[in-house]
């Protein structure tokens, strides 16, 4: 997906539950709650406690 996106500069959204593959790939990093986006940064800033925060169960 990364070679798709630079060789046609196109932006992608991903809807994914599995995380390492999510920030695997990801450039940003969005987390939606209750039809509201509830978080968003890059991906170089989500970290153990963030997603602690929004995606335990």
């Amino acid at each position: 997906m990364k070679e798709i996106r630079k060789i046609r500069e196109l932006t992608i959204i991903v809807s994914e539950q599995v995380l390492s593959f999510t920030l695997e790939i990801a450039d940003r990093f969005f987390v939606i709650d209750k039809g509201r986006f509830a978080y968003e940064d890059t991906r170089a800033n989500v970290d153990a406690a963030t997603i602690s925060r929004y995606l335990s169960v």
